[in-house]
This record gives structure tokens, C-alpha cells and sequence, in this order.
């Protein structure tokens, strides 16, 4: 979908927030799915104090379930991943993490993340150790006509379909180093 540019702002690669209320609002378990065809989308019922998001195809954005005031409780709030396959059925996308406060790192994590053909793997570099620093709890795969079920390095996960908004939720597991989750 092509916006006028005075209507949205740049959040970063895949990512754009609206200054008005005229468009997709989404929180992390409600979303709309909408394929760009250049045409105008009003949603109903929006909350005013819900900012709308807009998140492209093919990236795999990286969001705290949580928020916080300060940067030490923030680093508390788990992960979660929203995998939004491209057209072309694959995503991409990294997270980078260290200890947000030392100029030079001693210790950090990059993780790199890939979708292609219904399977997500997550690796990379995971030398960044906080014991009070949460993982990936939860993983959200946009654009899913079906129910799917997810399996995580060939083991069962419990995932909630969604046929609203197209997606297949997958709560409940924690993992700190590479994995993959496949959907069948």
C-alpha cells in the first residue's frame, strides 16, 4: 500500500507508523492483512491512544511483548518475532543485542533470522550472557490462509490460528540460542 509521505514516518527497514488515525492499527496479536493495491483503507473502531503500524512484506521484525520506562526493565520484557513473508513467501531480518551500556562490547548477540518455504530459522553469534535478559518467547507468522502446525527443531509446539487476521501464533517456548520452527 503506497502512503502520502506526510501521512506516515519511517521506523526503520519494513516499518512505518501513521500520524493519523486512518489506517491498519495492530498490536501484537491483532492484525489486519492488507495486500498493497494502491487503494484506500479505513478501519473502524480504533482506539485513539493505539498508534497504527505498518509492517512490509518479507522482513521479520523482532518486538518486545513488553514495555517498560527504563532500559534495565525493558531488558527484562521477552521477545517475540513477526514473521510477514514477502510475495515471494520469504522474510529476512537480524537483532542485535548487548549490554546498552559499554561503549566497547565485550559480549553481544546477533541473531539472523530467514523464512523461506513455511520454515524460520533463527541463528548467529549469541556470546551476550544476562541471566535477567529474556528470549524469544513467541513468534506470530503473518499472511497464514490455514492452521499450521509448528514444530520446533522437530518437536511439537502448541499454535493458535487466527482466520481473522491470517496468522499462526506460537507461544510458549524460550530459547536463547539458534533454532528452527517449521510450519506444516
Amino acid at each position: 500500500m503506497t502512503w502520502e509521505s506526510s501521512l506516515t514516518e519511517s521506523l526503520g527497514r519494513g516499518r512505518n507508523r501513521s500520524r493519523r488515525l486512518v489506517c491498519a492499527i495492530v498490536a501484537l496479536d491483532e492484525w489486519t492483512p492488507v495486500n498493497g493495491n494502491g487503494s484506500w483503507v479505513t478501519f473502524e473502531g480504533v482506539e485513539q491512544d493505539v498508534l497504527p503500524a505498518h509492517v512490509r512484506g518479507g522482513v521479520i521484525l523482532p518486538m518486545r511483548n513488553e514495555s517498560a520506562m527504563l532500559t534495565t526493565e525493558v531488558r527484562q520484557k521477552p521477545f517475540a518475532l513477526i514473521v510477514a513473508p514477502g510475495r515471494d513467501g520469504k522474510a529476512e531480518g537480524s537483532l542485535y543485542i548487548d549490554d546498552g551500556v559499554s561503549i566497547e562490547q565485550q559480549f553481544s548477540t546477533l541473531m539472523n533470522f530467514a523464512y523461506q518455504n513455511g520454515t524460520l530459522t533463527v541463528n548467529g553469534t549469541f556470546n551476550y550472557k544476562d541471566e535477567g535478559a529474556k528470549p524469544i518467547e513467541k513468534l506470530l507468522f503473518l499472511g497464514q490462509s490455514a492452521q499450521k502446525q509448528a514444530s520446533l527443531d522437530g518437536q511439537q509446539l502448541q499454535s493458535d490460528y487466527n482466520a481473522t487476521s491470517q496468522t499462526v501464533s506460537v507461544p510458549g517456548f524460550s530459547k536463547r540460542e539458534a533454532f528452527t520452527v517449521s510450519l506444516a
